[in-house]
């Protein structure tokens, strides 16, 4: 993406792992989209290009996602929300990194990386959409050993009304 703009060139890159991205000039982040459920970037490069310019040496390192936590989301009732609108999350319980999965039919799956979130004891919640009628769910502690761990999540309904009003300074 073009800084301070909206251009998204994109490219396919080579059995190599090469690949070639035609842009013009300005300042340039380039990042992964990829198919590929078993890995993620570490993170997107920058470059700043000059007409007729070639950047070279802009390599994009991949992680291993060796982790997955999934689950589902619950009213207070108990009853599954396949119409949840939202995310479900995952976030190391000592540092702040997290790694998101949208929910779908009510349920959830994060693939994530162990270098992101690290160590066994995570957090595990879910954020509603602005406009969901329920309300994301507080950050569950969970042990993941092994590659996969299993949590379920309740979220509640927004049903309450607050109302006030905006005032000027004279009241």
């Amino acid at each position: 993406i073009r800084e301070s703009g909206c251009e998204r060139p994109t490219t396919t890159t080579q059995p190599d792992g090469s690949f070639d991205l035609t842009v013009g000039p300005g300042t340039w982040t380039i990042g992964l989209n990829s198919t590929d459920t078993t890995h993620s970037q570490v993170a997107p490069v920058t470059a700043t290009v000059t007409n007729d310019q070639t950047v070279t040496g802009l390599n994009l390192t991949l992680k291993t996602l060796d982790k997955t936590v999934t689950g589902e989301i619950f009213n207070a009732a108990g009853v599954k929300l396949t119409g949840y609108v939202g995310s479900a999350f995952v976030q190391s319980s000592t540092k702040g990194t997290k790694v998101s999965s949208p929910v779908i039919d009510g349920s959830f799956s994060i693939k994530y990386s162990s270098a992101d979130v690290a160590g066994p004891s995570i957090l595990v919640g879910a954020e509603a959409t602005e406009g969901s009628s329920y309300a994301g769910s507080t950050k569950a502690k969970v042990t993941i050993s092994g590659s996969t761990a299993t949590k379920n999540l309740t979220v509640l309904a927004y049903d309450a009304t607050l109302s006030g009003e905006l005032l000027w300074p004279d009241g």
